[in-house]
């Protein structure tokens, strides 16, 4: 299901949020230096799918909701939803991706990724829409999580704005983590706000490693609920054997 987005980023050259230093490792197990651009994804249908592809590899594998309810192996249609909302994400052009730059300094490799979305009283009416089409079971178990606690944190009135940042995923290849990557996307976001001009951002965490990178970068606890206790109408773990402890909405007022 196509959505036509309520808000699209204002036309204008590519962002480049910052370059930060790196290293890649090679076949052999040695490092070397590289340099990493943290900027918007280009307009191309081949950047457009290697954010797809990064997603449905590795999100979907590894984020713990995701993995605690077998999303990537035994659920397409909760699959397809994902991609109705990464879809979303990068037609609004607010996606923040980072890529292994070449000895020109031009893009080389997609390496990471973080779909971002505007969040507004309008916008929310997108949302949604593309709700009407979520069939899924496994999925609406995610969503409904979501939801609730969104509901709950209320960024709108706790951060007394109109509009937001929020985010449906964020991933790294595994042999570029440990470097900080995660971290540097999530601070983009701060230049982020100064060119568009919102004063808050928020963010579904469920994994620890990026609640406490988030932490790190100036973001906290708006509502906080160990896992343990999200239940299904039955009284069963919503999410069982998660391999994580807490489902947070973490904001952050940004300058």
């Amino acid at each position: 299901m196509n959505v036509k987005p309520k808000w699209i980023r204002p036309p204008g050259p590519l962002n480049i949020w910052k370059v930060v230093d790196g290293y890649e490792t090679l076949d052999d197990g040695t490092k070397k230096a590289a340099k990493f651009s943290i900027q918007d994804v280009p307009n191309d249908d081949k950047r457009r799918q290697e954010v797809l592809d990064l997603m449905c590899t590795h999100f979907l594998a590894e984020e713990p909701c995701c993995k605690s309810l077998e999303i990537k192996d035994t659920d397409p249609d909760a699959k397809q939803h994902y991609l109705t909302l990464w879809n979303y994400s990068l037609d609004q052009g607010i996606t923040i991706a980072c890529y292994i730059l070449d000895s020109n300094g031009e893009i080389h490799k997609l390496v990471g990724a973080n779909t971002l979305c505007m969040k507004t009283p309008e916008t929310e009416k997108d949302f949604d829409e593309m709700k009407k089409s979520f069939k899924s079971p496994a999925f609406n178990k995610i969503w409904d999580t979501f939801e609730d606690l969104s509901r709950r944190a209320d960024v709108y009135k706790a951060l007394n704005v109109d509009k937001y940042i929020a985010s449906i995923s964020l991933s790294i290849l595994p042999a570029f983590r440990g470097q900080k990557l995660g971290l540097h996307i999530l601070d983009a976001r701060s230049p982020m706000a100064k060119k568009y001009g919102f004063k808050a951002t928020a963010t579904f965490f469920s994994a620890e490693a990026s609640q406490i990178q988030a932490e790190r970068v100036g973001f906290e606890d708006g509502v906080s609920v160990e896992f343990a206790d999200i239940l299904d109408n039955e009284g069963n773990p919503k999410f069982p054997n998660i391999d994580s402890k807490y489902a947070k909405i973490m904001m952050k007022r940004l300058p």
